[in-house]
């Protein structure tokens, strides 16, 4: 299972998972990324939209069938600022 490594790609559209969070209540919360801001991403499962902070969540993606663990903590860009920083432009 990699980490990081969807970092400098587009993450909206992927199903997430959230393995930790410092509110507990969202631990194992999953659905589709729907939008990204730079300190929140947002969530779509059955329908019901989860706003989550960046700062207090770590997640685990599925892309191209790739688990990929992405600590949002170290994600606290704008989409597209993030994206120049992890290619070091």
């Amino acid at each position: 299972m990699a980490k990081n490594k969807a970092l400098v790609k587009e993450i909206i559209g992927l199903k997430a998972k959230v393995l930790e969070s410092t509110d507990k209540g969202r631990v194992g919360l999953t659905g589709v990324i729907i939008d990204e801001t730079k300190n929140t991403l947002i969530i779509e499962n059955k329908g019901e939209k989860k706003v989550l902070p960046k700062a207090e969540i770590v997640i685990e993606v599925e892309d191209c069938g790739e688990k990929i663990i992405l600590d949002c903590r170290k994600m606290l860009f704008r989409p597209e600022d993030r994206i120049k920083r992890c290619w070091g432009e």
